[in-house]
């Protein structure tokens, strides 16, 4: 017959394994938290619609469908999102756009605001997609190559201009304007994408965009 301390001492360990049992799977939650599934825990914001038709746009502005991107030039994650989001629109075949606006981080990213002036610049003088691509491509090397000539590889005609316009007071309040908007939406950071009324932080797969694209496609059908 098993002794009422023997028992007891096994019930104890057990009690103590099922409490580390506990604790080990908070922590790992913790540590390596899900990806958002974007189809039932985005976060609902209203004024989409507005959002899309202003920022610069990435493809046609005759879009069936446009995604809002917040973004800042020298994170890393919104590099590879650009690189997703660009295979998404060759995939769409001029049925998808990007409205891009500026999320500087300027707390953790000493290059993000003047990267975001230089393509606002660029994009007076008509080339924001090719500066904003040019400016995720060589982003370790932000701040350390001049943005004229940066410019100048973009394809921007008027250098001159182009330098003036950094010089002004203009882009940098455009800048900032879509920095306010992005703390009024309680973005968590970047990059953030807002669709269908629905707002995702992080960079998801292009899976994953893929299927809540076709998801709203479908239901603007239906």
């Amino acid at each position: 017959m098993i002794s009422m301390k023997r028992l007891w001492d096994g019930l104890t360990i057990a009690a103590v394994l099922a409490s580390c049992g506990l604790t080990i799977l908070i922590v790992q939650r913790r540590l390596f938290p899900a990806l958002p599934h974007i189809e039932d825990s985005g976060t609902k914001v209203a004024g989409v619609d507005s959002l899309a038709s202003s920022g610069r746009r990435l493809g046609p502005a005759t879009a069936t469908i446009t995604l809002v991107e917040f973004a800042d030039f020298e994170c890393p994650s919104c590099a590879s999102l650009d690189t997703v989001l660009s295979t998404l629109r060759a995939h769409y075949a001029g049925r998808l756009s990007i409205a891009f606006h500026y999320y500087p981080l300027t707390t953790i990213h000493k290059n993000a605001l003047a990267s975001a002036i230089a393509a606002e610049c660029a994009a007076d003088q008509g080339r924001f997609e090719e500066m904003h691509h040019l400016l995720f491509s060589v982003q370790d090397s932000l701040g350390a190559i001049p943005w004229s000539a940066l410019a100048n590889r973009a394809k921007v005609a008027d250098l001159a201009t182009f330098e003036t316009c950094l010089a002004s007071d203009r882009p940098k309040a455009t800048v900032e304007r879509d920095g306010a908007m992005a703390r009024a939406l309680q973005l968590a950071g970047t990059p953030s994408l807002l669709l269908d009324g629905r707002a995702v932080t992080g960079a998801p797969t292009g899976e994953t965009l893929q299927a809540w694209i076709d998801r709203v496609i479908k239901h603007s059908r239906s």
